[in-house]
């Protein structure tokens, strides 16, 4: 179902090439086709805070004896000030 509504989308978004999926769908298939790696222990960031330093900072504080990894899944791409 959700492959299909890509599709349709995919289509009205690609107009030149009908039937040909714009990039951003075939990035998402090749997302979907990919296995999910393990992720226990990890902190999972859904979104992109609006300040990532400041999130971050007390997850690598030296008193810590096992600093955990952090995935950020966002649409945005980190930048120098987030």
């Amino acid at each position: 179902m959700l492959a299909a509504t890509l599709q349709v989308g995919a289509e009205k978004m690609n107009p030149e090439a009908p039937g040909s999926p714009s990039p951003a769908v075939r990035s998402f298939d090749d997302f979907i086709a990919c296995p999910v790696p393990d992720l226990s222990g990890h902190i999972v960031l859904l979104g992109m805070p609006v300040d990532l330093v400041d999130f971050v900072a007390p997850l690598r504080s030296r008193h810590l004896t096992h600093q955990r990894p952090v995935v950020v899944v966002s649409p945005r791409t980190p930048t120098q000030r987030s």
